[in-house]
């Protein structure tokens, strides 16, 4: 389906956030947010390693070939709100500061529908970690494995670092 296709089959308005995820096994969502139309073209603008930036339709055609839309997320605020979100997110095209944990797709997207920089992905990421940490480092210190143990103290801090990098709070 073509990105005029998709837009008007689903309604989408200005801020409303496509979740796109990798067609074969993908696990992490990218988010990439409608800003409505400029010379009758949408636009969308997203948060890549490159920076946050306007990606075009032919971009998002491509992406669409890799990346299957999950589900959309649609601004809940009022027509107010979404006017606010909408300078939010132009106010930040340009910017270089894209990081995976700390300022990612994710982040920004709820950065403009929030007015928050978090990522819930992230925050699973963190959890998964500190799980994993605390039940290899059990196992380490049961079995008097020191290296073991060590590691898994490791994944421990790793997933605690990951779960406060998730969040501006």
């Amino acid at each position: 389906m073509r990105i005029n296709e998709f837009i008007k089959a689903n309604n989408l308005k200005q801020t409303d956030a496509l979740v796109l995820r990798k067609r074969f096994f993908g696990m992490v969502d990218h988010y990439v947010l409608f800003m409505g139309y400029r010379a009758n073209k949408p636009l969308f603008v997203a948060n890549y390693k490159d920076g946050v930036q306007e990606v075009s339709t032919s971009e998002i055609n491509k992406y669409l070939q890799v990346l299957e839309p999950q589900t959309i997320e649609r601004f809940s605020g009022t027509d107010n709100e979404r006017m606010i979100a909408f300078r939010r997110a132009l106010s930040r095209v340009g910017e270089k500061a894209y990081n995976y944990f700390g300022n990612n797709c994710e982040h920004f997207k709820n950065w403009v529908h929030y007015g928050e920089n978090f990522s819930s992905q992230v925050k699973t990421a963190g959890n998964t970690a500190m799980v994993a940490g605390v039940g290899i480092g059990v196992v380490g210190l049961a079995k008097k494995y020191p290296k073991t143990a060590l590691f898994g103290a490791g994944l421990l801090l790793v997933g605690a670092v990951l779960k406060d990098l998730s969040s501006d709070e």
